[in-house]
């Protein structure tokens, strides 16, 4: 997908780069994140901020694999009012989760949750399994709740990670 040029809305010109989604495609798992931090930016990555890192480090030793798994950003350019942008962005969403075909998405925090879903409160579906044009969508806390949550927020994210590995079985795609 070719969206490095965007210029659909104001937050390409006062970002570095448009951050497009990773991974593998077909994937039976997409991660789809709120929008890129700075370093994100700068260096062209997703998930290089401490939060990011962090959530990262739980998902991969906990058996989820990022070589097998595609990750987004609803929001793909780093910038203020982002949330402004997400009927914008929707656009570049869609056209990657047709591309990647995933069997679930999933959400962290409620920016991509309310996108996809038309949800307005996370906490009424955190953790939920939600339909959207025959895939799986499982809302589930922002990158910095799982950050600063605490032990009950990694422990329930575990919990997660595995449920998530059950039902698709292995994450590797052949």
């Amino acid at each position: 997908m070719k969206n490095e040029d965007c210029t659909l809305c104001g937050l390409r010109q006062n970002c570095s780069r448009v951050i497009v989604g990773r991974g593998s495609k077909p994937a039976k798992l997409m991660i789809v994140g709120e929008s890129p931090s700075i370093d994100d930016d700068l260096i062209g990555e997703h998930l290089l901020s401490r939060e990011g890192f962090y959530v990262k480090n739980i998902f991969f030793k906990h058996g989820i694999n990022f070589h097998n798994t595609y990750f987004t950003y609803t929001v793909k350019c780093f910038g203020e009012n982002k949330k402004i942008h997400r009927e914008t962005c929707k656009f570049w969403l869609n056209k990657e989760i047709q591309e990647v075909n995933p069997e679930i998405i999933l959400c962290l925090g409620l920016l991509p949750t309310n996108v996809l879903t038309g949800c307005k409160r996370l906490y009424d579906v955190i953790g939920q399994e939600k339909d959207y044009n025959n895939t799986v969508i499982i809302p589930w806390y922002g990158l910095n709740k799982i950050y600063i949550g605490g032990h009950e927020i990694v422990q329930k994210t575990i919990e997660l990670v595995e449920r998530i590995k059950s039902r698709i079985g292995s994450v590797k795609r052949n």
